[in-house]
Formats: C-alpha cells, structure tokens, sequence
C-alpha cells in the first residue's frame, strides 16, 4: 500500500509543478483514489470475520 500511495504520490506532484500543470488530470486521480479506498473500507466492513463461527464452545459434556 506504501509503494502505491508513493507512486500516485508522485504523479500527483509532478502534473501540480511547471508549465505541464494539469489540474483536472490531478483532481481525477485523487477522486479515484479516495474511491478506491472508500470501495476497500465498505468491502472489507461487510465480510465476515474467520473469528466468528457457529461451532458451540466445549463444554464437559461433549469434550468426554
């Protein structure tokens, strides 16, 4: 996730400096990119976790 935030990080930068500025260019990756993490939040909320289970916990009577 680093590698990716710093290569977007850097073609963000790069259309933001000199006579090559392309506003419109920058603001639609920054969009897709708080989309992209806005669809991975949204994703990973509505999976269930491996925690959860429908197994009883032991007890005495079903451990013997």
């Amino acid at each position: 996730m680093n590698l990716v935030s710093l290569l977007i990080a850097t073609a963000v930068v790069s259309m933001s400096v000199g006579e090559d500025q392309h506003d419109v260019l920058r603001i639609l990756i920054a969009l897709v990119a708080v989309a992209i993490i806005a669809a991975a939040v949204i994703v990973s909320k509505r999976r269930g976790s491996g925690l959860e289970g429908n197994t009883p916990a032991p007890t005495a009577e079903n451990t013997a």
